[in-house]
Order: structure tokens, then sequence, then C-alpha cells
């Protein structure tokens, strides 16, 4: 059999995301499982079953359904549901991982999260195995553990009407108002995005960043801006980091108006969530 690679490894773990989310649901669609407490899905409709039972005050109703209602309400939480399910294909997917017999810096590979250190932070390119953002829930509520954070991208983008990981408005002021939690993801590729631009020149984003060793480290990372409309990447103070936060954004005086944002951004070629 062929080595399992990371290639492999991301486009099956990104379908086991898509699988979570569309098990979970959305409030906005009231379909899928929902988790306890959810106002919606499976779980909720689990939990007006019982109540139905609570509502007759008749003890011998409650004693011939209401532990088996229960039950079936608790199997109805995503959590359960992946537990169930999914535990045995992540040990499979773990024991694929460790059996492609690669020793790196990190040591041995032993299982999937070992693997994804290993193509993140060992092998050349960098970041060949980050995990999409859902799939560290996926993760944990099947293997009651969690993925070591360098392994998991995270993407904050301005969409519309957000303000990303940071805004410049020209002439007015700065904005931080977000961050990524570094203690579950590794962050996301740095970008810049420009509204609106009137001249041009270097824009410098100040923030927290995720190196290639693992560690976090505060920097200053740069771009080129040009006028009107654009998006461009940002050059990390440390070789392939990834942007965490951001706690400054400053620009040229070439620059003259317009807004500046700071994104993270999943890798290439991916779609976030997966589908």
């Amino acid at each position: 059999m062929a080595s399992t690679t990371a290639a492999q490894v991301v486009a099956q773990t990104d379908k086991m995301t898509a699988i979570r989310l569309v098990a979970l649901g959305t409030s906005s669609s009231g379909m899928g499982l929902g988790t306890a407490g959810s106002s919606y899905g499976a779980w909720k409709k689990c939990d007006d079953l019982e109540g139905l039972v609570a509502a007759t005050l008749d003890i011998d109703q409650t004693l011939l359904l209401g532990a088996a209602y229960r039950g079936m309400k608790n199997a109805c939480d995503i959590r359960a549901f992946l537990a169930f399910a999914a535990s045995q294909a992540l040990g499979a997917l773990s024991s694929a991982c460790a059996a492609a017999g690669i020793a790196g810096a990190l040591g041995s590979i032993s299982d999937l999260d070992s693997f994804a250190s290993y193509y993140n932070l060992t092998a050349t390119p960098k970041w060949g195995c980050l995990f999409a953002p859902d799939f560290y829930d996926f993760y944990s509520a099947a293997l009651g553990r969690t993925l070591t954070a360098h392994n998991t991208y995270y993407e904050i983008l301005q969409s519309g009407s957000g303000n990303a990981l940071g805004k410049l408005i020209i002439g007015t002021g700065f904005l931080s108002p977000a961050s990524i939690d570094g203690t579950r993801y590794a962050g996301g590729f740095g970008q810049l995005k420009g509204v609106s631009v009137t001249g041009g020149g270097t824009v410098t984003v100040g923030g927290t960043w995720r190196k290639t060793d693992g560690s976090t480290s505060i920097g200053d990372g740069t771009a080129t801006i040009a006028a009107g409309d654009s998006t461009v990447a940002l050059t990390p103070p440390f070789t392939d980091a990834l942007l965490l936060a951001v706690s400054s954004i400053s620009a040229a005086a070439g620059v003259t108006a317009g807004t500046i944002y700071a994104e993270a951004v999943r890798p290439s070629g991916r779609t976030n969530p997966p589908t």
C-alpha cells in the first residue's frame, strides 16, 4: 500500500468536517442534530418530546418513557453522535498516518496529530497539513482530546461589513476588533485588503505571529498597497509565519485615503467551511 500523503489527509479531514457541519445543522434552517441546549434541530425536538411526557403529570408514563426519551435526546447531541460514529474512522486514519513511516525532527509519527505536525513544522514547504477550523471540534468530540494548536488554521476575513483582524481608516485611525485563539489554532496566512485607496505605498502590520517552530512571537509584517480596491499578501516578520492577531496598522505617507483591512486567510485551494 502506498504511504498516506498530507494532501490525502487534508482532503479526508475536510470531508469529515463537512459531515460534522451537515449533521450539526444551523439555527436558521432548524435542521440537523444540534447539540445539548440547542434551540433547533433533533436535540430540541427530543427535548420537546421529553416535555410532553413531563406535562402529563402521569408517574406511570414518566417511569415507562422518561429514560428512553432522555437517552434518545442525549444521542442526538452532535458530540455524542461523533463520539459514536467517528471515533473508529479517526482511529483508522491515525493508523494510516502512523503507517506512513515518517520520522522527522519531531520524532516518529504515531497518529494524525503528529503526522500533521510533521507536515506543518518540519517538512518543506511548511503548513502542508493544516486542518479546517471546524475539524478541531470534530476531533475533540470524537476522541475526547484536542489537536495541537499549530495544526489547525483559522480564517478571519472582512467579508463586506466586518473589520477582519484589524482595520485602518486613513486619516481616522486603527481598530483591532478580533483575534485568533492561539491555544486552539495556528492562525491564517496574512493579507491586506484595500478598499477605495488613494495613492499607494508600504503598509506595516504589527501583530502576533505563529512561527514555523510552533511558537508565537510579536513582529511587523509588510505589504505594498495600490490605489483602488486590491488584496495583497503580507510578508511576515518571520519566514512563513501565520497571523494570529493585529495590534497596529500604519501606512506610508503616499497612502492618502481609503480603508485597509488585515485578514487571516485559509490555505490556497481550500474552502471554508469545507464542502
